[in-house]
């Protein structure tokens, strides 16, 4: 079966993203593309570049968060130092590494992730990520409307004080109308 990938990424504004291939995309749509393209299931791990995994990362980062999954009776799991996890729990963790503690694996979730298996996306990420274009198209077209509503009370307001202040004008003309100075004969009929 042929597929065909109809998705085009022009217009978007470069936000770069982590896929959970390990590979940063320009924008949430070239994720969804790749993931036609390859005919593959590809998430966005988190926003921002992935970590180049040959060079130590200096930055200051929170501390992640560590599940353990433990079997009953056996402890909290957790310990102060952790092994690696053998080659069997490679694939374990899906956003997260593999650690061992007190003989069970854990993990070590990375940012915007949490769970026994780094596998629950958390809920502060859904405000900055915008996995599909449509949530981003919702809030643009919310962005327009909210601009114009203010435009629209802005020129209403600048239109009532404007005509406020005329018809005083006028008052005023009227007013010294009907008046004349007191030194004069003649008067109105």
């Amino acid at each position: 079966m042929l597929c065909m990938c109809n998705i085009v990424c022009n217009g978007h504004n470069d936000n770069p993203v982590c896929g959970n291939d390990g590979v940063t995309y320009d924008t949430p749509c070239h994720v969804r593309e790749a993931s036609c393209l390859k005919q593959l299931k590809i998430d966005i791990r988190h926003v921002g570049r992935c970590q180049d995994k040959s060079r130590k990362d200096d930055s200051i980062k929170s501390k992640p968060d560590v599940y353990a999954v433990s079997k009953p009776g056996e402890g909290d799991g957790l310990v102060d130092s952790p092994a690696p996890c053998p080659d069997d729990y490679a694939q374990f963790c899906e956003n997260g590494q593999c650690e061992m503690r007190h003989n069970l694996p854990t993990c070590r979730c990375e940012a915007a992730y949490g769970g026994p298996q780094c596998d629950q996306l958390l809920d502060f990420n859904i405000l900055y990520v915008v996995p599909s274009g449509q949530k981003l198209h919702y809030v643009l077209i919310a962005a327009i409307i909210g601009a114009v509503q203010i435009a629209v009370i802005v020129a209403v307001v600048m239109c009532f004080t404007r005509r406020c202040n005329k018809t005083k004008r006028g008052r005023r003309q009227k007013q010294h109308l009907g008046h004349f100075p007191s030194g004069t004969s003649s008067r109105m009929m």
